[in-house]
């Protein structure tokens, strides 16, 4: 039977880079996101000093105020405060794959889950991704194997497991 164990403790800097990376997987913020914020600001500084502090100046410079604390917020605030707040992610995890199920330990969690309830599989250089939903989904980092025999197994567990899974690799 085909079976993989594996045993870590996020770090905040990994778990941070982590969700970070996934937000842009998941296209919850695209690089445009930054690039249109910066040019947002930027014209509603501009027209707020050049045009006079009318009506419209003064809500447009607030729109892309809003706009800007939102990105900040989603990319750099939550993730952190997401690992700060969530006791799960400073415990030790143990997990173990088969093709029945995923067996999940933590000193306050053990929980025996189905794979049929993950739709999808994603893929990075450092991190797999087990997602049910855009807004719910597993971190397992790949240091967390032993070998890349592990994690090529675990990919192969996988999609065997639950065959209507997609899977996606993403380039760095």
């Amino acid at each position: 039977m085909k079976q993989i164990k594996t045993t870590f403790l996020y770090t905040k800097e990994e778990y941070v880079r982590a969700v970070q990376k996934y937000i842009f997987m998941a296209k919850i913020l695209t690089p445009f996101s930054f690039v249109f914020m910066a040019i947002f600001l930027g014209f509603g500084i501009a027209y707020y000093i050049f045009a006079a502090s009318g009506t419209l100046s003064a809500l447009l410079l607030t729109v892309a105020v809003l706009y800007t604390v939102m990105i900040f917020t989603v990319y750099f605030l939550q993730p952190q405060f997401a690992f700060k707040q969530t006791e799960k992610y400073h415990e030790t995890y143990q997990l173990t794959f088969t093709l029945d199920a995923i067996e999940f330990h933590t000193p306050s969690i053990s929980s025996h889950l189905e794979w049929q309830m993950y739709h999808k599989l994603w893929e990075n250089d450092d991190f797999f991704y087990l997602i049910q939903n855009k807004n719910i989904y597993t971190v397992l980092p790949k240091r967390a194997f032993t070998s890349p025999q592990d994690i090529d197994t675990f990919r192969d567990l996988a999609r065997e497991a639950q065959p209507s899974m997609q899977y996606k690799k993403f380039a760095k």
